[in-house]
């Protein structure tokens, strides 16, 4: 398998940008950003929380987002996170193995949305690569 995406190790060498930990976020937030050098987490969340959403905001701070988003840029936002997170490789190496959703998640090191989000938004060559192992899956006589 791939070496795991780190996005721990990507803060690490932006020397300007800190984390602030927070009890509690506006709305259902796990994390935000001002978009220049500060990132507020969540306390509470699990790893797999705490590094989707880390890299949820690298992706808004690397964009100098300092406000709310709209749906589209959000969704842009969401997609690229899931795409770092989640290579092609490792989606994969353990996707052909799981029994479910949250197993699959779990083995990424992700939360099932954001494994969600790299389902729905795979390259067009990522898709023909999902069709030869669902073709593939079958021919072993799977489901």
């Amino acid at each position: 398998m791939s070496t795991m995406p780190h996005p721990w190790r990507t803060l690490s060498r932006l020397d300007d940008v800190v984390v602030c930990w927070r009890s509690h976020l506006p709305g259902r937030k796990h994390a935000a950003t001002d978009g220049r050098n500060t990132i507020w987490i969540l306390t509470g969340l699990t790893q797999a929380q705490r590094r989707c959403a880390l890299q949820h905001e690298l992706v808004h701070l690397e964009n100098r987002h300092t406000t709310c988003q709209d749906a589209r840029t959000e969704l842009l936002v969401r997609r690229e996170a899931a795409r770092r997170l989640i290579t092609t490789s490792a989606f994969f190496d353990t996707g052909i193995w799981a029994r479910s959703l949250h197993e699959w998640a779990e083995d990424l090191w992700v939360t099932v949305p954001v494994l969600l989000d790299r389902i729905n938004h795979l390259s067009p060559t990522e898709q023909l690569i999902a069709l030869d192992y669902i073709n593939a899956a079958r021919e072993r006589g799977a489901d």
